[in-house]
């Protein structure tokens, strides 16, 4: 206890977001659920002329699914049906918040998706239903953009669209915000996908 040491290693996959967590043999669901994982953004020279938002404007989002009990505390203990199908929480975090929400600027936004939870699929969408450009998935960038209107998120795996910020959206003078909902989940409908909208 109290000690820590420092893995070095050579990163060589091409620029996108990644995503990492325990592998520990029998205990990867319960560390990964727990929080042992995190993202890392990989850059080369390619993407850096492509003119991407970058700054404020390249936001990542770690969506998680909790099941928190009346202390708030997290705990793992799957059914044998859960070890089976995956352990599904009935809360939606992202970035480990509940009800997140943040500040926006009149603009073009990257919006860095990752699935981070154990079992459950996402359809992620904007509140209004209005289109948005998928420009990456987890193997990259795509070679072009591609229009979409909600587009589905499986464990593991990251998807990176662009959407600007219209004045509508603007409604204070200083600042506005966007605000992450997750509509109501079912913790019996393993296969049910709640929405996440953004907007």
């Amino acid at each position: 206890a109290g000690q820590s040491y420092m893995v070095k290693f050579p990163v060589n996959q091409r620029a996108g977001t990644y995503w990492y967590h325990s592998h520990t043999d029998l205990l990867t669901g319960k560390q990964a659920y727990l929080g042992v994982a995190g993202a890392f953004i990989v850059e080369d020279p390619a993407e850096a002329t492509l003119g991407l938002p970058f700054g404020d404007h390249d936001v990542i989002l770690l969506i998680s699914d909790k099941r928190p009990d009346a202390s708030r505390q997290l705990p793992y203990a799957p059914t044998m049906m859960e070890i089976a199908t995956g352990f599904l929480g009935d809360t939606v975090l992202v970035n480990g918040t509940p009800n997140a929400y943040f500040s926006v600027d009149q603009g073009l936004y990257r919006v860095r998706l990752i699935n981070a939870s154990n079992a459950r699929v996402y359809k992620v969408g904007l509140r209004d239903e209005k289109p948005f450009h998928l420009i990456a998935n987890d193997a990259g960038l795509l070679s072009k953009p591609v229009q979409v209107t909600t587009l589905m998120l499986p464990g593991g795996k990251p998807a990176f669209s662009a959407r600007r910020a219209k004045a509508r959206a603007v409604r204070q003078a200083s600042s506005a915000g966007l605000r992450i909902v997750a509509l109501p989940i079912a913790r019996a409908a393993q296969m049910e996908r709640p929405m996440i909208c953004i907007g």
